[in-house]
């Protein structure tokens, strides 16, 4: 009786152990026949059995390799004993468990592995290989896979699963060694697979000897030139050996700040300046930096994971806490320089260890030492260079208004030139700022009522920067601001058809010039008509009389007096002046029907010509127990319908009234 395979149910030879066709082990729990001594198999099913086999197998060679093979001729006859079997290979890459080599192993594309159930995306020949991988596997035979890693990373959840089962993580642990032998890319994978199954049973102290034990592997393997900042950064920070020794326990923070390398140089660089100071506060009482932090590890290690003195666990413990402390002053140092940068997020830090049983005067001491020390070395940092403020300013959108404010405070009319110049060196600085827009509005703003034509220059610069943003957001000053801008119907349309050509050519230089023409003084031609004289003429001679009566004679009405006199024989002087009306202590008040609270409000306006600032105005409105945006809003809702527009419009930190609708509003009490 016959041997037949089980997965694709091929006859195999007699004493084979792998499947000629699909290589899977073949299972002994069938009965075989004994063959008679010299017997050969033959015959034309066996023939064309190996025929199939020996092409798929040059396939796959082709695919492999490209190497040109010539296929079997259709007609030979020739016998190929295939046994099946495999035989091991000095191939030893690791130097320990010996590799061995498959007779051929089925080709299987590169693909991403989630799951053990992925083998159903296998055909027949690689799920036949696979079985044979891991029984081979779990029997201590280690088969060569050949770089097809998806065998690998199939068996390593297959062997995960398995834990499921037995829970046994030592297991596991030995397995997942021998599997990085056959497969080097499974090992990350494995390790923290195997860190997460300790942790979730509780073995947390076998999770940091997985991790710490690789990263002394990879130390040793790179000689901690590449992995250690002090080395990395030996150049750079030119530390002592003790300080080298120091920045071992940090490692890369991940987060934006600390990527811009100029911000994590000066954080390291005010790390090692706080422990030489806060070395020196104990060195003047008699003690050492090194003592304290010894004190502080030793009570944690001890009161908080209840580690006795002199064992193993107790040294792992103190180094662990040791890197703790240091990962927290590391963090301390970064919120200083986040301060001193005017980078507006802070990282949270809470206290260190701050719940301790009994005495810890130490913790809080080195604590209290560190807090008080850091500001006073803010003063040593280096301030960014253009690159760094580039990138300080597209983490922090709103970070270019702190120095907008100096650049305001600084203003003088006699230097306005200087003026332009910073806001917009303060621009190209925030050229990868989402917000960087709105420098231009604010500057426009701020020079409405100093220059109008560098205000109306920065706000095209305003629309052409929003032009070119993510979104465009057009927007418009105030009307007090376009009427401080803006004197007459002529200006405004003459900007108008700036801005027009400027949203459809996008040319802010074309824009920029034509600017001056809008205040450019206005002459018209005039042409005299002879015939048009002579009508005049004609139509006013009465009132040519009537002027000849008063002269040398005073004439005088209700508004004017006019007084002629004739200076020679050939000049008659005339002046006319509006008589002086005496100013009335009766108040003024106005046209529409305002309370006596919004009255006295239109006097704080006119006593403090037409601007009031935001705090003054919530002074008054509290003093009169009102809200001020309620205020605000009554006395515009009284003069909307005389004015057709607000009274009362909030301009920057003030609040200010154009003053033709304040005298619009008012008039005298008969």
């Amino acid at each position: 009786m016959s041997l037949f395979c089980h997965i694709c149910g091929f006859k195999a030879r007699p004493r084979a152990l792998f499947c000629g066709r699909c290589g899977s082990e073949l299972l002994d729990d069938l009965p075989i026949e004994t063959p008679v001594e010299n017997e050969t198999v033959s015959g034309p099913g066996f023939l064309n059995e190996m025929k199939q086999m020996v092409t798929e197998f040059i396939d796959d060679l082709k695919s492999v390799d490209n190497i040109s093979v010539t296929a079997l001729s259709r007609h030979d006859d020739s016998v190929i004993d295939v046994t099946g079997a495999y035989e091991q290979i000095d191939y030893d890459p690791t130097g320990g468990d010996k590799l061995v080599r498959y007779g051929h192993v089925p080709k299987w594309e590169h693909m991403y592995v989630y799951s053990s159930t992925d083998i159903e995306f296998a055909n027949g020949s690689q799920r036949g290989f696979y079985n044979a991988f891991r029984n081979s596997f779990l029997r201590g035979e280690y088969l060569d896979i050949e770089g097809n890693t998806n065998y690998a990373f199939i068996l390593l959840f297959d062997l995960l699963n398995d834990y499921e089962s037995h829970r046994d993580l030592l297991l596991v642990e030995r397995q997942l060694e021998k599997l990085k032998l056959i497969c080097p890319k499974t090992e990350s994978y494995g390790r923290d697979f195997l860190t997460d199954l300790m942790e979730s049973a509780g073995d947390y102290h076998g999770a940091d000897r997985i991790n710490t034990e690789y990263y002394k592997q990879r130390d040793e393997y790179f000689g901690n030139d590449y992995w250690t900042l002090g080395k990395r950064y030996r150049k750079e920070l030119n530390p002592s050996e003790t300080e080298e020794k120091l920045l071992r326990y940090i490692s890369d923070p991940s987060n934006v700040f600390c990527d811009i390398e100029f911000c994590f140089l000066e954080v390291l660089k005010l790390l090692l300046r706080t422990i030489t100071a806060i070395d020196k506060t104990y060195k003047e009482e008699g003690t050492s930096f090194e003592a304290a932090l010894e004190a502080v590890t030793d009570t944690v290690a001890t009161k908080n994971y209840h580690t006795r003195r002199g064992t193993d666990n107790y040294r792992y413990t103190l180094e662990s806490v040791k890197r703790e402390f240091f990962i927290w002053l590391f963090r301390n140092c970064e919120n200083t320089v986040r301060h001193a940068y005017r980078h507006t997020r802070k990282l949270k830090i809470d206290p260190f260890y701050p719940y301790l049983p009994g005495k810890t005067e130490h913790i809080s001491d080195i604590q209290n030492r560190t807090v008080t020390i850091l500001p006073s070395l803010i003063s040593t940092l280096t301030q960014p260079d253009k690159t760094t403020e580039i990138s300080l300013n597209a983490l922090s959108t709103t970070r270019w208004k702190e120095e907008f404010k100096y650049i305001k405070r600084d203003f003088e009319d006699s230097d306005l030139s200087r003026f332009i110049d910073r806001v917009i060196t303060l621009a190209e600085i925030n050229k990868k700022n989402r917000s960087v827009e709105n420098i231009y509005f604010e500057a426009s703003k701020f020079l409405a009522k100093k220059d109008q034509k560098h205000s109306v220059e920065m706000y095209l610069r305003y629309l052409h920067a929003d032009l070119h943003s993510d979104s465009i957001n057009n927007k418009q000053h105030t009307k007090t601001i376009q009427k401080a801008l803006f004197s007459t119907n002529d200006q405004l349309h003459q900007f108008q058809v700036i801005i027009s050509k400027l949203f459809v050519d996008r040319d802010l230089e074309q824009a920029l010039e034509t600017v001056p023409r809008i205040y450019a003084p206005r002459r018209k031609k005039i042409k005299l008509v002879e015939s048009r004289i002579q009508e005049v003429q004609q139509k006013h001679s009465e009132t040519v009389v009537q002027l000849d009566k008063y002269l040398n004679d005073e004439y005088e009405d209700a508004d004017t007096t006019l007084i002629a006199m004739q200076n020679d024989h050939e000049e008659i002087e005339i002046r006319i002046s509006p008589k002086v009306i005496e100013c009335s202590d009766e108040p003024v008040i106005p046209c529409v029907d305002l309370s006596p609270v919004h009255n006295e409000m239109l006097e704080l306006f006119l006593k403090s010509n037409f601007e009031v600032s935001a705090i003054d105005l919530e002074k008054f409105a509290e003093s009169n127990e009102i809200f001020k945006n309620q205020l605000i809003d009554e006395i515009n809702d009284a003069c909307v319908e005389m004015l057709d527009d607000v009274l009362v419009e909030e301009e920057d930190e003030n609040f200010v009234i154009y003053e033709p609708y304040y005298r619009q509003i008012m008039k005298n009490e008969d």
